[in-house]
């Protein structure tokens, strides 16, 4: 019965002496409970930021930044490839922009003369589409997402020079004095390149990456004394700002795309 195979299961007989000696019977082990706090922080992204727009980073500098990430329990490496020079160039830079027609070539040249002009890297000026092709692979293999980064409307030196040299006047932010950071979101020419050189860039990461930054922090810092937000309020710009921010937001999603930006100027205030 019962009984007599728990009194068997709590015996166990030595070998020395043959005698049997009694061994407590243990419940089963619980399994102990969740705590909710310490679910939600393993759950939490661990991202690792690398400013590849500022300056040139190589597909094999990257490789090695990925593979310490993956080491040490990172989940996604922040690539942010567009924040003052513009350091990643698709193969079809072509824009259709309302009734303006831009070539892949002629772009390539602008968008080079921009970064050039913001920092010429000596290292190098940009990653290509094959190359990030590979990155995208190579951080997938290593169990890495990666989410691009192109800021805008500030942090976009490079995008700013190549509207310049494309022919759209005046696309800089003017406050105190001219943005060399910063576009102008009342130029509805500049607003509308921008937006469609953005889309660009979502529409490659679509179906590649879960997550795209389209940036909008530290508004024609520059031009302000560091006062930009405040500027924005003061000339009731910032409506423009929301709203600029808002269909950046959308076009990400209807990508696909999760969209993330920094939170200054959603927050000031």
């Amino acid at each position: 019965d019962l009984d007599r195979l728990i009194r068997e299961e709590a015996i166990s007989v030595t070998e020395a002496d043959g005698t049997a000696q009694p061994v407590p019977v243990t419940a089963a082990t619980e399994t102990p409970a969740k705590d909710p706090e310490q679910e939600e922080k393993l759950a939490k992204k661990k991202v690792i930021s690398i400013d590849a727009g500022r300056k040139y980073f190589s597909p094999d500098q990257i490789k090695e930044i990925i593979d310490e990430a993956s080491k040490t329990g990172y989940t996604d490496l922040h690539l942010l490839v567009g924040n003052d020079g513009l350091r990643f160039v698709l193969d079809d830079m072509s824009l259709q922009v309302g009734d303006a027609s831009y070539s892949s070539q002629a772009v390539k040249e602008a968008v080079e003369k921009g970064t050039k002009a913001y920092y010429d890297d000596p290292n190098g000026q940009a990653l290509t589409q094959a190359e990030m092709d590979e990155l995208l692979a190579y951080a997938t293999s290593k169990g890495i997402g990666l989410i691009p980064a192109v800021n805008s409307p500030g942090h976009m030196d490079a995008i700013l020079v190549a509207m310049q040299k494309l022919g759209i006047e005046h696309p800089q932010a003017t406050f105190d004095t001219v943005s060399k950071t910063t576009m102008d979101l009342t130029n509805e020419e500049a607003v509308n390149f921008t937006k469609a050189l953005i889309g660009k860039y979502m529409d490659y990461f679509k179906g590649k990456s879960k997550i795209f930054n389209y940036g909008t922090d530290e508004y024609a810092n520059d031009a302000t004394n560091a006062q930009g937000w405040y500027y924005l309020k003061w000339y009731e710009l910032y409506g423009k700002f929301a709203d600029y921010s808002n269909s950046l937001a959308a076009m990400a999603r209807e990508k696909g795309l999760q969209p993330m930006a920094f939170n200054d100027g959603f927050y000031y205030g």
